[in-house]
């Protein structure tokens, strides 16, 4: 019977997936913690000034009763006590890790080359799987999309993948250390344009349109005059500064157009290197136009002028039904006197009455509503912000 009954709980469990739960507090949103008590050290150690001789033994969270702490003073006698964060208590909740869920990760990926504008597949990071993130374990996935900062500095590349919750917890210190991008290496051609592998000195600058076979070529000086010796496709074609400098073996046979927003992109070359261009490329056009606040405008009036942003009418709350609207689990009446009959002594029989006990509940119960009302004074008061 035993081997029947934890058959059917694993085949009724068998289709539910697991979800550790781990902690975070109202004052530290951004700390995990699988242990509601360590969930709450973080604020305690910010906001918590101990006196002269007294220092903490162990922090205390509870879902229901929130963070406190435990003391010891100068004389090594323990206590607990509370504390407020801006004048409210710090709430303990949960995070669920459900299994299967998905998520983002955010992964530096590398620096690009400068004469490539892409990054070495040796240098590429990726990040570590499973990884601890925002209290939960999750197992990495495809990448979603990379982009840089132009403005800060337009080489160093960044990745959000898919991640995947296994249904474990973790904690913040269980997170890795993001790696440092290194500052890339400064482009030799912005000091020497002319210098070998630079297209500043190539076709167009000094190649076959600046000094080669116009310029100084056969048009110029002809064969005789400086043509092919003095400026022509040696001293300043060809071989100075044309096709070999900054020719077709520049670029590896990678080409791109159409970068701007309103253009249509075209990629010819490596397919991984056109897709994270792409990608790059939809990243930058939607931060342009997201931060576009005037063209954004009319779009954000309308939404904010529908039904949903209009002021809800009053409503008036009776504080009474707190206690009119209870259910009873108990009868109102008082028990039935419990009669006992004895056999010896002539049979006789004995009766045990609840009255004495009932009166002194119905005494009782008055104190017990009026601590009740208290209590949600005092609960109401401290919601919208009192001592």
């Amino acid at each position: 019977m035993r081997r029947l009954l934890i058959a059917l709980l694993c085949l009724g469990l068998s289709g539910h997936s697991f979800a550790a739960v781990s902690y975070y507090t109202s004052a530290t949103p951004e700390y995990f913690n699988t242990s509601p008590n360590e969930a709450c050290r973080p604020a305690i150690e910010a906001n918590v000034s101990f006196p002269a001789g007294h220092s903490l033994v162990q922090p205390l969270g509870d879902t229901l009763s929130g963070c406190s702490y435990r003391a010891r003073n100068e004389n090594g006698q323990t206590y607990v006590n509370g504390f407020l964060v801006n004048g409210l208590p710090v709430y303990v909740f949960q995070k669920s890790c459900q299994q299967g869920d998905a998520g983002i990760l955010n992964w530096p990926f590398g620096v690009k080359n400068s004469p490539t504008g892409d990054v070495p597949p040796a240098s590429a990071i990726l990040p570590p799987s499973p990884v601890c993130q925002s209290g939960c374990m999750q197992e990495r996935g495809a990448v979603q999309s990379c982009f840089s900062f132009p403005d800060e500095d337009p080489l160093k590349v960044y990745c959000d993948w898919n991640t995947t919750l296994t249904g474990a917890a973790c904690s913040t210190g269980d997170e890795p250390t993001k790696p440092e991008l290194p500052d890339p290496e400064p482009d030799p051609c912005q000091a020497d344009p002319n210098a070998q592998g630079c297209t500043g000195g190539g076709d167009t600058g000094g190649g076959d349109t600046g000094g080669g076979d116009t310029g100084g070529g056969d048009t110029g000086g002809g064969d005789t005059g400086g043509g092919d010796t003095g400026g022509g496709d040696t001293g300043g074609g060809d071989t100075g500064g044309g096709d070999t400098g900054g020719g077709d073996n520049g670029s590896g046979g990678n080409a791109a157009s159409g970068l701007g927003c309103n253009e249509t992109l075209s990629c010819s070359g490596d397919s991984i290197t056109c897709s994270i261009l792409n990608l790059q490329k939809q990243s930058r056009c939607e931060g342009l136009v997201n931060g576009d606040f005037d063209e954004q405008r009319p779009f954000i009036d309308d939404f904010l002028s529908g039904d949903k942003f209009k002021p809800e009418q009053d409503e008036e709350i009776s504080i009474s039904n707190l206690f009119k609207e209870g259910t009873r689990f108990l009868p109102t009446g008082c028990p039935q006197p419990k009669s006992m009959a004895l056999t010896a002594n002539g049979g006789r029989s004995f009766q045990l009455s609840y009255e004495p006990l009932c009166q002194f509940a119905s005494d009782l119960s008055y104190l017990i509503v009026a601590a009740a009302a208290v209590f949600y004074a005092l609960y109401v008061g401290r919601a919208v912000g009192g001592e």
